[in-house]
């Protein structure tokens, strides 16, 4: 079972929304200045451009809303995405960590320790071709551990095949990327090359079966 359709089944909803076509993002990070003096706060900004979903409304210097049926939390995360954390542990081995931040749906507010709906902040919009696109940030401070060594972050697809714009056709007015990499070219391996907190074969494990977009590492001092 996918895990759209395991969501669907464990919160007893019908999912029909996919990732819109994202446009381009970032994701930043800054460590409280009073981190050393027991204010231990890592705030994350995440900037992102989607066409605009028919059923969410994007008002300049408000939160995007959606109107559902069903959970807006769900609607929110097929059609924007996630932006997940986890905490680094000296001790703890890498199979100990759970990367599974789709958990936060299961909250009424869609945030949890492990992540938070992208419900972002219109910051533009414009116009490509006749298509609005919007722009929105999404600012969260994350509470960090007393025994936590790095803090890492990423957004991620949860409804979609791909968060790659389709490739360019002649005949397409469609925005669309010109980029000849193809979703089969990305390697999920290939982000933990190096990295002090080598987890192998990491792309065996769910949620993260598609290649986390924006990942951001954080190194800390516990």
């Amino acid at each position: 079972m996918s895990l759209v359709a395991t969501l669907s089944f464990l919160l007893g909803i019908q999912t029909t929304f996919a990732l819109q076509p994202l446009l381009g993002g970032s994701l930043s990070w800054a460590v409280n200045a009073n981190f050393g003096y027991g204010d231990r706060v890592v705030n994350l900004s995440l900037t992102s451009a989607f066409l605009a979903h028919p059923n969410c409304t994007y008002e300049l210097g408000d939160q995007v809303h959606c109107s559902s049926h069903n959970n807006v939390n769900v609607l929110l995360a097929e059609t924007h995405g996630l932006l997940c954390f986890v905490q680094l542990m000296r001790d703890l081995r890498p199979s100990d960590i759970s990367y599974d931040c789709t958990r936060v749906l299961d909250t009424s507010g869609g945030s949890s320790p492990y992540g938070t709906v992208n419900r972002f902040i219109t910051i533009d919009k414009l116009y490509v071709g006749l298509d609005l696109v919007v722009v929105g940030r999404l600012a969260i401070s994350v509470p960090i551990a007393s025994d936590a060594t790095g803090l890492l972050a990423w957004f991620f697809p949860i409804n979609a095949p791909s968060a790659l714009l389709p490739t360019c056709a002649n005949s397409s007015a469609d925005p669309c990327s010109v980029s000849k990499l193809t979703p089969a070219s990305l390697s999920l391996d290939s982000f933990w090359v190096d990295f002090p907190f080598r987890q192998t074969n990491l792309s065996s494990a769910a949620p993260i079966s598609q290649t986390p977009l924006f990942l951001s590492y954080v190194s800390l001092c516990s």
